[in-house]
This record gives C-alpha cells, structure tokens and sequence, in this order.
C-alpha cells in the first residue's frame, strides 16, 4: 500500500480568507449601538455632532437622539 498524504481536499471557511479587520474607535468608551450579524465586522466607530457612527463591512448605522438610519 502507498504512504497516506495530506487530503486531498481542504475546508476553508469563509472568515479565513476574508479575516475581520480591526475595529477604529475615535473614542475608548464608545459601544456598537445594534446586535451585530454572523459574518458581521465593525470596522469604523465615531461621533459626529449629534450622532453615533458604526461602519461595518455589511451597513452603515447612524444613531441620532431621536431616531436611527440604517
């Protein structure tokens, strides 16, 4: 019989190749304001003058005092 190798197929998960990227916070104490998806990154957190700003790799969330976009 011959020598056993390595298989001959290989399983590789999407969040391998595409691995998230880290999360930018322009200040420390700032929390991501929604439930975040499976395959979900946020990339980019920050304030603009009466909101609250996530980016991540599916959406774009902007949280107001009153209301949300998203």
């Amino acid at each position: 019989m011959g020598e056993e190798g390595p298989p001959s197929l290989e399983y590789i998960q999407a969040k391998d190749l595409f691995p998230p990227k880290e999360l930018v916070k322009e200040e420390e104490n700032l929390q991501v304001p929604f439930t975040v998806l499976q395959g979900e990154g946020v990339e980019f957190l920050g304030r603009a003058t009466d909101a609250l700003i996530a980016i991540s790799n599916y959406r774009l969330h902007i949280k107001f005092k009153d209301s949300v976009i998203n």
